[in-house]
């Protein structure tokens, strides 16, 4: 007969309190109670489940009398524990069966825990994962503790260093030190870890054969809740032969330098010594042509024309290359000044005519009346516009149109160049602003450049801050814009004067910045207009150039002004080298026979660094100028 179970009301309740599944079963796997819990995991009443059998109602975690853990518990009479997954709640559980003694201390059944484990199996699978994922990873992985005594490391670490795992777990990882990182390097790194931040480099490591290699390593710690640092985590990748490629390519580089350099210098050299045969040849050929040394019939004078003409074409290709090589070498500077573009591209358009004419093509110019003034060489700007509309020429059929545009915009200038040439395919797109790209604008035969005018082009326009860009398709024709930049005043000063400024900060010398504003700069120009003005101030720049010994720099801001700026001169002594200034614009005025220059009236702002401020973006604020106002 089996004995009965005394229920206890106080557990009855407690273990209802619990979210642990609890039931109680006889010596026969009777189920004869059971918690809210397990009611609620099997969304039934207990009524249904009462005195049935602890395996027909659970299913997997009791497969059958002989298996059942329960029937285990009561046969042995001692706690037995298991794991199990549930296939109808889709969940783990670790249970617990416990034996229960009667008042003669003989076992009358058993009560069970199931516990839901079903979070801590799926963090124990991502664990595993995470531990095969780091056993198996291509790069090195080492664990150590707080200590620096290495715990972990994985098969990479092993592969790569040479090193067995019992050779290094409790060692530290100076045994990889080769010796080629000093002190600081090590104190860095150990600096960044302690304070709990990453530390990203590269070591220089020894393996056990003594063979050196590179590794670049991501070093982190780990803390505890309590924010101690309890390990260091050290991921390293081999990248020993990436080091060897990059000082391979590194040393290709430097010869290419090199040999670019030489390129350059031979280009130069040649180009020079070309330059003064060729002008004499022009010049035997041009008397020629003009029939100074005797007459010429039809077939000579074209044969003379040809060869005058080749010498152009040649005398611009040593143009470029020159140009090509001071660039390249860094030696073109250029020598900017606040000049009128609208006026400026009216006349290069002029000029072009007589190419355009020739080919009986429309050369359309197009300006608005209101005059524009940008910051620019005029030299060299002349050479970009005469470039791009030499190029519309070339490659505009006769009869054809061309287009030139100026559009003033808030902050830039915009010049367009359109003509309804034969176009440019997309495949030659990419190449057309290279050095040395020669290519037409359609297949087989027709006009082509030397391949370095548009390369000259763009860099000018690079280096006046500008671009250059290129819309086309292959028979639609093309479309060159040009867009440089508006400068402000102070911006201008910064770019002229930032190097001085530098310079007296690391040598610790003091600057000084004459403004010479001009009062009457729009009487002036309202007189005798803007070209004579900026002339004018061009050539005191010009004169007050020459008469400065120091290290100084003379640059023209703004439409109405100049700044001087005095290296190693302190304000006290400004005064002295000012008075020579004044001195030397009297002269030029004299001797100038200018009307406009003997009626500028002239005022003088001093601003001094470190008299006055030690701050350079204050000091620059300083030196303020008026904008310029395009009128």
């Amino acid at each position: 007969m089996t004995a009965s179970i005394n229920y206890n009301e106080f557990w009855v309740s407690l273990f209802d309190t619990m979210d642990d599944i609890i039931f109680i079963v006889d010596k026969e796997c009777n189920i004869k109670k059971a918690n809210s819990a397990f009611l609620l995991a099997m969304n039934s009443e207990e009524k249904n489940f009462i005195d049935k059998k602890c395996y027909d109602v659970l299913g997997s975690c009791c497969c059958g009398v002989n298996s059942c853990p329960h029937k285990e518990t009561v046969n042995a009479a001692k706690l037995t524990t298991s794991e199990y997954y549930d296939d109808r709640l889709n969940k783990w559980f670790h249970l617990r069966s416990a034996p229960l003694f009667d008042k003669n201390n003989a076992v009358c059944g058993s009560i069970c825990v199931l516990i839901d484990i079903t979070e801590h199996k799926a963090k124990d699978e991502e664990l595993e994962e995470l531990s095969q994922a780091v056993e198996l990873s291509p790069t090195c992985v080492m664990i150590t503790d707080a200590d620096a005594n290495i715990e972990y490391v994985n098969k990479k670490f092993l592969q790569l260093t040479g090193y067995a795992l019992e050779e290094v777990i409790g060692k530290n990882p100076r045994i990889l030190n080769s010796g080629e990182q000093d002190k600081e390097f090590y104190k860095k790194l150990w600096d960044t870890i302690l304070s709990g931040e990453e530390w990203r480099g590269q070591f220089h490591n020894r393996k056990k054969n003594g063979q050196l290699y590179w590794e670049s390593a991501l070093i982190s710690s780990v803390k505890n809740k309590d924010g101690k640092i309890i390990h260091f985590i050290a991921v390293k990748e081999d990248i020993t032969e990436r080091k060897k490629m990059e000082e391979s390519l590194l040393a290709a580089n430097e010869r290419l330098k090199e040999l670019d350099k030489l390129k350059s210098e031979f280009v130069a050299t040649v180009s020079h010594e070309l330059r003064t045969p060729l002008s004499i040849m022009k010049e035997g050929v041009s008397l020629v042509i003009d029939k100074v040394t005797g007459p010429l019939n039809g077939r000579q004078e074209k044969t003379l024309e040809t060869v005058f003409s080749n010498i152009d074409r040649l005398t611009q290709l040593i143009n470029d290359l020159l140009d090509i090589s001071r660039i390249e070498s860094g030696k073109l500077r250029l020598k900017k000044s606040f000049i009128n573009v609208s006026a400026l591209l009216d006349d290069t358009c002029s000029k072009m005519r007589i190419q355009s004419d020739s080919k009986h093509q429309q050369l359309l110019c197009y300006i608005p009346d209101k005059p524009e003034y940008l910051f620019v060489d005029q030299d060299k700007f002349i050479q970009i516009l005469t470039n791009i509309i030499s190029n519309a020429v070339k490659y505009t059929p006769e009869n054809g149109i061309i287009t030139v545009s100026l559009q003033g915009k808030d902050e830039s200038v915009e010049f367009r160049v359109i003509d309804n040439g034969s176009g440019i395919s997309r495949e030659d797109l990419p190449k057309l602003f290279g050095k040395f790209a020669q290519f037409g604008r359609s297949p087989g035969a027709g006009p082509k450049g030397t391949g370095l005018g548009l390369a000259i082009t763009k860099e000018l326009v690079n280096m006046h801050k500008g671009s250059i860009w290129v819309e086309s398709d292959l028979g639609k024709g093309s479309k060159f814009v040009i867009s440089l930049p508006r400068i402000e005043c102070i911006d201008i000063f910064k770019e002229s004067a930032g190097k001085l400024i530098d310079d007296a900060l690391k040598e610790d010398k003091p600057i000084t910045f004459i403004l010479l504003q001009i009062d009457n700069s729009n009487e002036i120009i309202s007189k005798y207009g803007f070209a004579e003005f900026n002339l004018v101030l061009r050539n005191i720049e010009s004169e007050i150039n020459k008469a400065l010994r120091g290290k100084e720099d003379v640059v023209q801001v703004g439409k109405n002004e100049i700044i001087i700026s005095l290296f190693g001169v302190g304000k006290d002594t400004s005064g002295i080298v000012y008075g020579r200034i004044e001195n030397i614009i009297r002269e030029y005025i004299l001797k100038s026979g200018l009307q406009s220059a003997k009626e500028l009236k002239t005022k003088a702002v001093f601003i001094s660094y470190p008299e006055e401020t030690k701050n350079i973006e204050e000091l620059l604020a300083k030196v303020s100028c008026s904008s310029v106002k395009n009128e």
